[in-house]
């Protein structure tokens, strides 16, 4: 199914809708038929052939390594070099579907993303308030760029689920959501390679978004008192360290460590753009000093842009990526939106910047008929 097909099918439904029951769109996939949450292992063949001899090379200068790009773009990961050129794509296993959260691993060799059932799904009614509602069968793929067939796939019931490679590439970092509606998290590390779970001592109440480079440190978001913070976490002590406090919602925090550590790039909304804010469209990207716990809008982010999709730092760290959307200000000013405001034709964008967010140059683009749903929705360089 293409972009356009994707973005049109969910457009009928929206016929007329006020402010107040535009704020949040959650699509909520109750999957089911599954047999069991244990773990399913495929195994590839990898062998290479025998290299000739040849002449030592002189050594590569490692900070002039590019490395690749991964995007989400509708129902494919493809990866991508910094100038935009496509090398392969990714597609779910037969019968799943992709869902949030893609990231290569720090060798830049093989990809985890998390997919979900898609056919054979029983019936059921909709939820009701106060039933207990099972776990989404998710399931955690672990395949190498350009293979023809998963390394691994591990199954993951969740409520959500978010996904990191450990900094030496021989793990995976899984954060679990246990509860339905409810703030209680479950961390547990994977083998890549046979599915092996373990559990990690960390409280239920903080999300892991990011690893640090140097295995010492986690990025998380917590909640305080209704509010959200993007946090640190060192490893072996449960004491978390605030940052800052974030203006929107944790399901919408994307956020990732510098390669030295020392800044975090992240998405979070912007309330100084009024018109957009009030829809909760205004986010853009954020640029955050560890040690002065400072952050700044990234200079150069487009004005009539919500960043949506992801952020990453290129292998060096000269270097950084994020995904912005077009917004439409003149519906952002209408207090009622119909169905053929939102029949809106709607650009997507992969920006390659500076690390201060200078000398930004679109490298890839996509778009979609329908201007309300995504069209980006993960972001990783390694």
């Amino acid at each position: 199914m293409t972009g356009d097909k994707v973005c049109a099918s969910h457009a009928g439904v929206l016929k007329s809708m006020s402010l107040t029951k535009l704020k949040v769109f959650t699509v909520l996939l109750v999957v089911a038929g599954m047999t069991g949450v244990g773990t399913l292992v495929y195994q590839t063949q990898a062998a290479e052939e025998p290299k000739p001899h040849k002449q030592p090379a002189a050594k590569k200068d490692l900070n002039t390594k590019t490395g690749t790009i991964l995007l989400r773009r509708q129902d494919v990961l493809v990866a991508l070099t910094p100038e935009g050129k496509k090398e392969t794509e990714l597609s779910a296993p037969m019968n799943t579907g992709l869902r949030l959260g893609a990231r290569l691993s720090p060798d830049g060799a093989q990809v985890a993303f998390i997919v979900g059932d898609n056919d054979n799904r029983p019936s059921r009614p909709p939820w009701r308030w106060g039933e207990v509602q099972p776990p989404v069968p998710f399931k955690a793929v672990i395949q190498r760029l350009g293979a023809a067939q998963p390394t691994t796939i591990v199954s993951l019931p969740a409520h959500d689920l978010m996904l990191t490679w450990a900094p030496d590439g021989k793990r995976l970092l899984v954060t679990k959501m246990t509860l339905p509606r409810g703030w209680s998290f479950e961390t547990m590390l994977v083998d890549p390679a046979t599915g092996e779970k373990e559990q990690l001592d960390l409280p239920a109440d903080v999300r892991v978004l990011d690893w640090s480079h140097d295995g010492k440190t986690f990025l998380v978001v917590q909640r305080q008192d209704k509010k959200y913070r993007l946090s640190l976490m060192v490893q072996g002590d449960k004491k978390v360290r605030d940052l800052i406090e974030l203006k929107k919602g944790f399901l919408c925090t994307v956020a990732r460590f510098s390669p030295d550590d020392r800044k975090v790039l992240y998405i979070d909304a912007d309330p100084t753009n009024k018109d957009a804010d009030r829809w909760g469209w205004s986010d853009k990207v954020y640029l955050l000093d560890v040690a002065a716990k400072k952050p700044e809008v990234l200079g150069g982010f487009p004005l009539n842009g919500r960043a949506q999709g992801g952020v990453a730092w290129s292998p060096d760290g000269k270097r950084i990526a994020y995904t912005w959307k077009q917004l439409h200000p003149e519906l952002l000013k209408k207090e009622l939106l119909t169905g053929n405001d939102l029949m809106l034709e709607t650009e997507a964008f992969l920006m390659v910047a500076d690390a201060d967010g200078s000398n930004a140059k679109t490298v890839y683009s996509d778009r979609c008929d329908t201007w309300m749903n995504p069209i980006f929705f993960s972001l990783d360089w390694r």
